[in-house]
């Protein structure tokens, strides 16, 4: 259960970056919520301001996810600007491909929360593993528009805020549990545009 004293002794300390950060990500995924292409660009500034506070947060994983971000950004930018039909169309992805990234996620979390635990004075490995290993899944069904994508985040959000808590990132904390509430959101509007 969330400490609600805790929580407002941590907003009185949180930085101006996070504030920045927490703006940004929150304009992000409400306009991709809405399929607006303008999303990318801010979710770039969004990334790259976390991944600063990431690192200094020696939360290494949840920093190079930051700068994949970006890297994602630019290709989501692309793709959603692009003026074929396909682009402009909601998808569902197949069950078996389904069944395939989450086993590929899954080992790939396992395995890379195991090498950070064992090698590097990452905090919550295991934590910090599963939201990064998913959020590039989940950010690549955004770009590619697949309606599934809102699902994943809910999931991802949840787990995000957790670590997030542990390691006193308040606002970030309260952003991830809104970007659950947004996911839910963004996965009706998706459905009402969705193409088979």
């Amino acid at each position: 259960m969330i400490d609600t004293d805790k929580l407002i002794e941590m907003a009185s300390q949180t930085s101006g970056w996070e504030w920045l950060a927490v703006f940004t990500a929150l304009l992000y995924v409400v306009f991709a919520s809405f399929r607006w292409v303008i999303a990318w660009p801010i979710g770039a500034v969004s990334s790259l301001i976390y991944a600063y506070i990431f690192f200094g947060n020696r939360l290494f994983l949840e920093t190079g996810l930051q700068v994949f971000y970006v890297v994602l950004a630019f290709y989501g930018w692309f793709s959603w600007s692009k003026p074929t039909e396909r682009s402009k169309n909601i998808r569902t992805l197949p069950l078996e491909k389904h069944i395939l990234l989450i086993g590929f996620c899954l080992g790939s979390w396992l395995l890379i929360a195991y090498v950070f635990d064992q090698f590097t004075s990452q905090n919550s490995p295991y934590g910090d593993a599963f939201v990064t290993v998913f959020s590039l899944a989940a950010t690549w069904m955004t770009a590619r528009k697949y309606l599934a994508n809102w699902t994943y985040w809910i999931v991802i959000d949840a787990v995000a805020a957790s670590l997030f808590y542990s390691n006193g990132l308040v606002l970030s904390t309260l952003l991830y549990l809104m970007y659950a509430l947004v996911a839910i959101f963004g996965y009706f509007t998706w459905k009402r545009h969705l193409t088979t």
